[in-house]
């Protein structure tokens, strides 16, 4: 039973290439395993991932991948033939992957990587009224459980703006380089952390940093107070505690990590405590293997978490810089398969008292209105978020002129702001 159990693992690292991983993970190594078919496979793999990569180490042993797993092929079964299907299909791909390799050796890396893609692409035919009653059940089952649009608590008008921050969904959140996207998203994860469990993948901030600023968004402390007389805020810090602990929030120390990384840490937090939301912080800091253009690798990252998202039933949203025209600093393509680019700046004019206007707009709306925008409260030396309403411009001719000269008399004054640490 266990050489079974074995080579069950070892069917998984072929097919699936963030299966790696999680072996990783979990310390399941081949070199520990007792001889077998299990064993040779797995370690076979291992030698040919290392020296070309995952793709070329499922071609070369895809045949030992169909021994190793056995399935009972029933004539109607529905489940069995689309097993089948899956197989003729793949063998089809792996012929035209060996094939390709051998002509056109020198772009061997596009063909593995068109290969992967491939085996990722495949979708099933679905007759539309016959699925009804299926869709119409799932339906009331998430609306009874609450997630038939699932809320952020504390933040009902951005809920009431995408229609729900609700499973398989994957969202972008753009600013410009150290406005303080990853500010506002500390405060939104934290809002989200109340209902649903959360997992930040901080490739950004130290653990100690990260923890700080998580402590001054909760509690509405002025950081440079906190980082600099501590002792002050030992009770805000135990309440703070207090409610944190008991929620299901969980962040990454600070490294980069490749794709498979990100996979492995999300599908191992959905296994042991279920995941709902998750952010990526940010685009610029994925490790990205390959010899792909920036913003290629960036463009497949982005369809990536998409697939992601819909594979583990979660919200996905990924923080990325602002290039010129609202657009993703490092690729324009990549917010294609976004179902909602977030865009977080300050309006060029102040409002009628003086007073900056900070947004928050759905600049894509795949579920809701487009072009959307939410005045938000920011308080860059709190670290603090909140939303204040629906925006609309005010017209020039709604001014008074004493208050078009404070205006320019606060933006005059407001050129050099004071630094505020942790305020991206």
């Amino acid at each position: 039973m266990f050489e079974l159990f074995l080579q069950g693992i070892a069917y998984l690292l072929l097919m699936n290439e963030n299966f790696y991983g999680i072996l990783l993970e979990s310390k399941v190594l081949p070199e520990s395993w007792p001889d077998g078919p299990a064993r040779s496979t797995a370690t076979r793999y291992m030698e040919v991932r290392g020296r070309d990569g995952h793709g070329a180490a499922a071609a070369t042993l895809y045949e030992s991948a169909l021994t190793l797993r056995e399935h009972a092929e029933v004539p109607f079964d529905a489940d069995a033939l689309r097993v089948v299907f899956q197989r003729k299909r793949h063998a089809h791909l792996v012929d035209r992957l060996v094939s390709d390799l051998k002509t056109q050796p020198d772009r061997a890396s596009e063909h593995i990587r068109r290969f992967e893609e491939s085996l990722k692409s495949g979708s099933e035919l679905v007759h539309l009224g016959s699925d009804i009653d299926r869709a119409y059940s799932d339906l009331k089952k998430r609306s009874a459980k609450g997630v038939a649009m699932r809320p952020l608590k504390g933040f009902p008008l951005l809920t009431m703006l995408v229609n729900g921050f609700n499973p398989e969904r994957f969202a972008l959140f753009i600013a410009k380089s150290g406005f303080g996207k990853t500010t506002a998203m500390v405060n939104i994860a934290l809002a989200a952390s109340e209902t649903m469990s959360v997992l930040f993948v901080n490739m950004e901030m130290s653990r100690q940093d990260f923890v700080e600023r998580a402590v001054c968004a909760a509690g509405e402390i002025d950081y440079t107070d906190f980082v600099t007389t501590p002792d002050a805020y030992q009770k805000s810090v135990e309440k703070i505690q207090e409610q944190l602990i008991l929620r299901d929030f969980h962040f990454s120390t600070g490294r980069s990590m490749t794709l498979s990384e990100i996979k492995a840490e999300c599908t191992m937090r959905k296994k042991r405590t279920g995941l709902d939301f998750v952010v990526i912080d940010y685009d610029q800091k994925i490790d990205l293997v390959g010899s792909d253009e920036e913003w290629r690798a960036i463009q497949n990252a982005t369809k990536f978490f998409e697939e992601l998202a819909k594979e583990l039933q979660c919200y996905i949203v990924l923080l990325a810089q602002e290039g010129e025209g609202g657009d993703i600093s490092s690729s324009k393509r990549a917010k294609f398969v976004a179902t909602t680019v977030f865009r977080f700046y300050r309006e060029e004019d102040d409002d009628l008292n003086g007073r900056p206007v900070y947004l928050i707009e759905a600049i894509k709306n795949r579920y809701g209105r487009s072009g959307g925008k939410l005045r938000m409260e920011y308080n860059p030396a709190c670290l603090s978020l909140k939303e204040k309403g629906f925006y609309e411009k005010q017209s020039f001719e709604e001014r008074s002129v004493s208050t078009i000269l404070a205006i320019k008399k606060s933006r005059l004054a407001s050129r050099t702001p004071a630094y505020v640490p942790g305020a991206d």
